[in-house]
């Protein structure tokens, strides 16, 4: 709910701060008194389309204009979403300067206009004779007669919606992989190639190592073998001097000094396992010897071994280990690659049962939507009766949307939306004779104004917007209609707040709450003043907009009719 609107600068306006209440209220003043300029102040603030030249007052350098907004839970989530700081109220203020640029703020941080014009539409809708979002937005017209079918519509909607959006989310992946899929095919090959040569290779951690040694054995098998014969010869087979003849008689000594001296054993046993490890080493020496020969197709064979093996590590990783890690993972690309045509395979799938879902729910929300298209149409033509437009039709019209990209029915494409596949046109005819057309084409301006006046009472229960303003409702009536137009406002206004810029006393006298605006002539300039009124002040005022007197027969019938309004059913 608005709370507040503080307004400086801005067209005629000098300064003035106005508080607003629950209720029905009404603005009245002569004709050019600028009754209208507080609504435009309203809507420049929550974000409209403004020309500095055109609001700035002459002389100012800039307008400013603010408002206090009670919060509720769709404002609250809003500036949640933003990060901006909550509080009490929400404060809003836009400044115009006189060159053009605006400077929003949202509870004191800096804004966009974007920002304001959300917060207008969660709190304010503004009807005049040439502006109503309602009328002009298709989508606007679905919500209203969503709404005005309740729990059933809802629950359709949002299983539709669900649908959609599983549906979108599973084309766009399989857009994805798609898009992808010659990329993909070209990884894949590369992937197997390089698999393939590494598993062909049989690789062996530390396999090189263990090649580079043999071939060492290969290259050097001569020198080896004569140094294992020197080896021997020294140990084994030198006549004068061999190492285990002299250990011999080493043994052969001590075994004699034992004899003498017990302790001498000990020496005795070591010295013996010496002879022992002499003669097997010997022996072993001697067979390695003998072995030993140049084998140059297992040098061959070893020096290809270890080629194939450098190449590998020169492409995929500097050890045999870090080879093998690299086939572990490519195995692991070649899989996740290879599930891919799996996942297209289940997302095409997905994509198909997503769109049986969507027509099986869509439908059945189109249906739910013309039973209950009947049901408003009843409802707006009684109430259009009653604001004296008896021979006046109102159809709600629903089409099915197309979209090339949309799901499949027969011959045709439906377009897939949360909202499903629907169009809703709202058609009239005034008279008898005339073909229904699109309302905000065809209804003149106090037509127009009845329309949406009957539209808002039959939804006032499931309308969420918290203030309605209505610039000239009541253009072009009088009389009775002038009375249920009046009476129809202030239903409206029960637990929400109605502005109303009006000329009919039979209106201002049902107003809960009134401001009257006057214009003033001080040095050669012109100011708005804004006034609350009440009691006598608002007695004089509505025998003025009776017949633009206030005798004494036209204040007997202000009395009268504010007495009836405060009296009569609202």
């Amino acid at each position: 709910m608005l709370l507040d609107l503080h307004v400086r600068d801005f067209v005629l306006i000098n300064e003035a701060t106005i508080s607003w209440h629950q209720g029905l209220t009404v603005l009245t003043g002569e004709t050019g008194a600028g009754k209208s300029i507080i609504i435009d102040a309203l809507t420049a603030l929550l974000g409209g389309k403004v020309s500095a030249a055109d609001v700035v007052r002459s002389g100012a350098e800039s307008a400013l204009l603010e408002a206090t907004f009670l919060p509720i839970p769709a404002a609250r989530q809003l500036l949640e979403e933003q990060g901006i700081a909550q509080d009490e109220t929400i404060l809003v203020s836009r400044e115009i300067s006189a060159q053009g640029r605006s400077r929003c703020r949202v509870n004191g941080r800096l804004a966009t206009v974007g920002l304001l014009q959300k917060l207008g539409g969660i709190y304010v809708d503004v009807h005049s004779q040439h502006e109503s979002q309602w009328l002009l937005s298709a989508s606007r017209r679905l919500d209203m007669l969503d709404a005005f079918g309740g729990a059933e519509i809802e629950e359709l909607r949002r299983q539709t919606a669900q649908a959609a959006e599983r549906r979108s989310a599973a084309r766009r992946e399989l857009a994805e992989l798609r898009q992808s899929e010659r990329e993909r095919n070209r990884t894949l090959d590369i992937l197997n190639y390089q698999l393939n040569e590494i598993v062909a290779a049989d690789l062996k951690v530390g396999e090189d190592e263990q090649l580079e040694a043999e071939r060492s054995v290969l290259i050097n098998a001569e020198q080896l073998k004569q140094l294992l014969s020197a080896t021997y010869q020294a140990v084994y087979e030198n006549e004068s001097a061999a190492a285990i003849d002299l250990v011999g008689a080493a043994v052969s000594s001590l075994s004699e000094a034992a004899r003498l001296d017990h302790r001498c054993q000990v020496l005795l046993s070591a010295l013996r396992e010496v002879e022992s490890l002499l003669a097997d080493t010997a022996r072993e020496i001697r067979l390695r010897r003998d072995e030993m020969h140049a084998d140059p197709e297992s040098l061959a064979e070893i020096d290809a071994r270890l080629e194939l093996i450098e190449q590998l590590k020169r492409k995929y990783g500097p050890s045999v280990a870090d080879v093998l890690a690299f086939a572990e993972q490519a195995q692991l690309q070649i899989d996740a690659l290879k599930d891919t045509v799996q996942r297209t395979q289940h997302l095409t799938a997905a994509v198909a049962k997503s769109e049986r879902e969507y027509l099986k729910y869509a439908a059945a929300l189109h249906q739910a939507r013309v039973r209950i298209g009947r049901e408003l149409e009843k409802l707006i033509e009684n109430e259009l009766r009653s604001l004296g437009m008896e021979q006046a039709a109102f159809i709600v019209n629903l089409t099915e949307r197309t979209d090339e990209a949309g799901v499949q029915r027969g011959d045709r494409y439906l377009a897939v939306t949360p909202r499903g596949y629907d169009s809703c046109e709202f058609l009239f005819s005034a008279n008898p004779g005339e073909e229904p057309r699109a309302l905000h084409r065809v209804a003149s301006g106090g037509e127009l104004s009845r329309v949406m006046l009957a539209l808002k009472a039959v939804l006032a229960d499931v309308y969420s917007v918290p203030t309605l303003i209505f610039d000239e409702v009541d253009a072009g009536v009088g009389g009775r209609t002038a009375q249920a137009v009046a009476q129809k406002l202030s239903h409206l206004a029960h637990g929400r707040q109605v502005l109303c810029v009006t000329h009919l006393a039979q209106i201002a006298a049902m107003a809960d709450h009134h401001i009257l605006i006057t214009k003033s002539i001080e040095n050669d300039t012109t100011h708005i003043i804004l006034t609350s009124i009440t009691k006598a002040d608002r007695v004089h005022e509505i025998a003025r907009m009776l017949d633009g007197t206030q005798n004494r027969t036209t204040l007997e019938h202000a009395r009268q009719m504010l007495a009836h309004a405060q009296k009569g059913p609202r």
